[in-house]
């Protein structure tokens, strides 16, 4: 995950760059490393930690405050499930969105 992301920043910042250099004709240092991705990857949990006191804890495939989706495992597929806010009647939605066979 730390090395797509870090090419995803390095990918803006390349085209960042160049549109710069297109209305001043400066190039640009470009800087990008994995442990500075990851920090920049982990701000939520430091925000929790220092707002309200919320330690981080390991999700899995889940995630504590996005959308509640996660691998749930059955008797013979392990399945993966996201549920889908909606406004009705039924206001959740549970979408299997994909089968792993075991």
């Amino acid at each position: 995950m730390t090395d797509l992301s870090t090419g995803l920043y390095a990918y803006g910042s390349i085209l960042a760059s160049l549109y710069d250099r297109e209305k001043t004709g400066k190039g640009r240092k470009i800087d990008c490393n994995l442990i500075s991705t990851q920090v920049s990857m982990l701000t939520h949990l430091a925000s929790n930690y220092l707002n309200a006191g919320i330690e981080g804890q390991r999700w899995g495939t889940g995630h504590q405050s996005i959308v509640p989706y996660q691998v749930v495992t059955a008797l013979t597929h392990t399945l993966y499930v996201q549920y889908v806010y909606s406004i009705s009647p039924k206001p959740f939605y549970v979408f299997v969105l994909g089968t792993i066979f075991v």
